[in-house]
């Protein structure tokens, strides 16, 4: 099977998996005949079916649950065979027009090498915040309990309180500068807050 995409041709062999005795399914994939797909499947195994004129597309059945996902899958070099969930069988979430064209963008990127299991982990690095960060730290050492309720709020509220505008920050936008110049900020508040505390106990005394 060919199928032709922008810029490039895709030489795809469907997938051979072997279920109960037959190989996967390969139908015409239109909204009614997907609809048709009978999910949890029959069999209680998780089951695919094929796009006939879109290869590496494809329909994935849960066999317990009536969860239908778009799916494609084809070999990397190295003949690694990578398969990734397009999104949820939800005209709500992604109509199959939708899903076809995000199939071919993944399918693209396979074909030039692209593991998008590395790429999955490309973006959540990318995207990952400060504020996930500490959140992720504080709820280990409460589970670890290696940290109390009590301290882990008090590392909650350092960072709301001298670091809110980067809650929402990637960890990777923030500079080793930054961390510097905001190092001394936090410094000479806490330096300025204990003079005025000093400064006010005096005068009560007087």
């Amino acid at each position: 099977y060919t199928t032709k995409l922008p810029y490039l041709y895709l030489t795809w062999s469907p997938p051979q998996t072997v279920q109960e005795g037959l190989t996967v399914p390969r139908i015409k994939m239109t909204k009614s005949a997907i609809a048709k797909l009978r999910a949890p499947h029959p069999s209680g195994k998780q089951t695919m079916y094929w796009d006939e004129a879109f290869p590496g597309f494809g329909v994935k059945v849960s066999g317990t649950t009536s969860k239908k996902s778009y799916i494609v899958q084809r070999d990397l070099p190295g003949k690694r065979s990578r398969q990734k969930v397009i999104g949820p069988v939800d005209d709500r979430v992604m109509d199959l027009k939708e899903a076809y064209r995000q199939a071919g963008i993944v399918l693209a990127d396979m074909y030039a090498g692209v593991d998008p299991r590395m790429k999955a982990k490309e973006v959540e690095v990318a995207t990952y915040t400060l504020g996930q960060a500490v959140e992720d730290f504080v709820t280990a050492q409460l589970d670890r309990k290696m940290m109390k309720e009590k301290t882990a709020n008090e590392y909650r509220w350092n960072v709301k309180y001298h670091m809110g505008d980067w809650e929402k920050k990637a960890l990777v936008e923030i500079t080793i500068n930054d961390v510097l110049k905001r190092h001394d900020k936090i410094m000479k508040d806490v330096a300025n807050r204990s003079r005025s505390r000093l400064a006010t106990g005096t005068n009560s005394a007087n």
